[in-house]
């Protein structure tokens, strides 16, 4: 009976062992160089020493990559595939690896990217101006234009709640947003930020601004 009791005590210590092992090895699934994708909208944090969160919230499926971890709940995230000074701090709760790769489109021509992020809330300074602005005429890409629609597009309707800004970037904010469903005069110029997201050239109380392609689209 002894030794009974015995065998029992000692596969239950094995049992644990195997259970805070596993346990570890799950929570320890994110290294440097790690892609991950925003499982849910997820705030961003300035450090993981004093958990102080800033006003920036990613969005759900943005995709990022570990720049270095703190334990198994922090890691620390590029945000910007044209700029390694733009990071910040996530929890791993929000995250899970992925090998997806996003593809963007103006006009004829795509990229596909690697790390691409979009904010539910904040971002400010988050990106640079990349590439133009163009002006949105003429021929396509392949024929050596920059259109990326047709003559008949001549307004830009907000999908969502879209901060406008003074530049093609999340540099320079108006402090004014378009809510959903609003639509403004389309100046027909374009151009892409360094994450190669396309901003939409508008008019908007007599102010020449910019808005994110990702929470609006050009109508007729």
């Amino acid at each position: 009976m002894k030794d009974m009791k015995k065998l029992i005590a000692a596969l239950l210590v094995l049992a644990l062992a195997l259970a805070l092992n596993g346990a570890a090895l799950a929570s320890c699934q994110f290294s440097k160089g790690t892609r991950v994708e925003f499982k849910r909208n997820a705030a961003a944090y300035f450090d993981h020493y004093n958990c102080e969160k800033s006003d920036t919230v990613v969005r759900k499926g943005s995709i990022a990559v570990v720049r270095r971890t703190y334990g198994d709940n922090w890691v620390e995230l590029y945000l910007n595939a044209g700029d390694e000074s733009k990071t910040a701090w996530f929890k791993t709760s929000n995250l899970k690896k992925t090998c997806k790769v996003v593809e963007i489109e103006a006009g004829s021509r795509s990229w596909e990217v690697y790390v691409f992020v979009c904010y539910a809330k904040g971002g400010e300074n988050g990106s640079d101006t990349y590439m133009g602005p163009y002006n949105d005429s003429g021929k396509w890409f392949d024929d050596g234009g920059y259109r990326i629609s047709e003559n008949c597009y001549k307004r830009v309707k907000a999908t969502g709640n879209v901060w406008m800004h003074k530049e093609p970037s999340l540099n320079r904010q108006y402090k004014t947003a378009l809510r959903k469903n609003d639509k403004v005069s389309y100046r027909r110029k374009w151009a892409l930020d360094d994450r190669l997201v396309p901003f939409y050239g508008i008019r908007y109380r007599g102010k020449c601004l910019w808005v994110s392609a990702q929470y609006t689209k050009l109508v007729k």
